[in-house]
């Protein structure tokens, strides 16, 4: 009985050492954690959507970090596709919509164009593709639509259209590799939270985009804890645009939630910056 006794208790006794050895390494794993943290600064990016927040994210990779693997590459190939076709559609839509005429090339076009869906991310028929070239160079209607957005007229289309557009036939060749500026002018909607981390000047930065869009801003909550500072981004260029989501709205007067933001009792103790984005046809900057 003594010997059984005496079992269960070094059993006990074992376990219990064992216990207490893997909290200790936790510990000390937690504690090396929170000291590398510390020496990082958290810079959180808000702002509306379509700003500019991944942009400058982006911008960031190239500078500060190896840039863009292939892999990347290769995925970002498949938006600028899409993001070349939506652009063409808008056109189409907005022309229509806003009662321009349409010329023969418009109308040749026009349902084949408007058909395409997320499978152009994968490549188009080499006729579909020159259509849109067609379309972009040639169509008086889709000059005259492009006119009337210059005038102030109220539609939603894709800042980096007229890039995406003079290149179609390039991001549909089988051999396209998609360059750091074509990467700059995507548009690609974030969805939750993205990070990257550089160094500059020997300081270590976590830089974290979230979602722009109002279905994402709840989530903006989820990452105030050790922000050192929050960059605010408003597009210069918005002052005559409306949101994507919403085209009664004009983006600039969206950005207006800045102010609430900085009012918010969370974020007393952070540093607030704004930043104000150009984003055109031949550029994309900070200022």
């Amino acid at each position: 009985r003594q010997t059984g006794g005496s079992g269960l208790e070094m059993g006990m006794g074992c376990s219990t050492s064992e216990e207490s050895k893997r909290s200790n390494v936790i510990q000390r794993e937690l504690r090396a954690q929170s000291n590398d943290n510390s020496k990082v600064i958290r810079i959180l990016l808000l702002g509306a959507s379509e700003c500019g927040k991944s942009t400058i994210l982006r911008q960031m990779k190239i500078l500060h970090t190896k840039g863009f693997n292939p892999n990347e590459r290769h995925r970002m190939k498949g938006v600028i596709r899409l993001n070349t076709v939506q652009a063409m559609q808008q056109l189409l839509v907005a022309s229509r919509e806003l009662g321009i005429a349409e010329d023969e090339i418009y109308k040749k076009h026009r349902e084949t164009i408007m058909k395409l869906d997320t499978h152009a991310a994968r490549g188009l028929p080499t006729s579909t593709v020159a259509g849109i070239d067609e379309l972009w160079r040639e169509s008086k209607t889709i000059k005259d639509t492009l006119a009337e957005q210059m005038k102030g007229t109220r539609f939603y289309l894709l800042d980096s259209a007229s890039y995406m557009l003079e290149r179609v036939v390039e991001h549909f060749k089988d051999d396209y590799i998609p360059r750091d500026q074509d990467i700059l002018y995507t548009r690609l909607p974030s969805k939750g939270i993205t990070e990257t981390i550089f160094t500059m000047e020997g300081t270590r930065f976590k830089m974290i985009d979230v979602g722009g869009q109002r279905s994402e801003r709840r989530k903006w909550i989820q990452c105030f804890d050790d922000v050192r500072a929050i960059l605010f981004v408003i597009s210069l260029s918005e002052y005559d645009q409306v949101l994507p989501e919403d085209e009664k709205k004009n983006r600039m007067a969206e950005s207006g939630l800045e102010h609430d933001c900085r009012t918010s009792g969370r974020m007393k103790n952070i540093h607030f910056l704004v930043s104000g984005t150009i984003r055109g046809n031949n550029k994309s900057a900070v200022v």
